[in-house]
């Protein structure tokens, strides 16, 4: 179990980063420098998850590590739109995460 945590905290990691430059980019007008470099970021990093996303399904089930990947992204790019865009923090939005990381326990298990 271990192991599939790890890997999905790290797909889940980058496809995290590659949300925040999106987010990012769009405080620049489009084709700009700044918009460019970040979308640009952003479209690497997702092809980075999807290569690596390729190859570890050999070794994982695809009904665990999919959702366990994205529900940590999800769960990742919450944080970041809180903590680093100032999005608003609302019980509701804290609820849902854990909904989500409960569900996904339990698809886990």
């Amino acid at each position: 179990m271990l192991p599939l945590v790890l890997v999905a905290c790290a797909l889940a990691t980058v496809l995290t980063m590659s949300h925040a430059l999106l987010r990012a980019s769009s405080s620049h007008p489009p084709f700009e420098l700044g918009w460019v470099l970040r979308v640009g970021s952003a479209l690497l990093l997702y092809a980075a998850v999807f290569f690596a996303y390729s190859i570890i399904l050999k070794y994982f089930d695809l009904s665990v590590l999919y959702p366990t990947y994205t529900s940590l992204s999800i769960l990742g790019v919450f944080l970041v739109g809180v903590l680093y865009f100032g999005e608003q923090f609302t019980m509701a939005k804290l609820a849902g995460m854990v909904a989500i990381i409960l569900g996904v326990g339990l698809m886990a298990s």
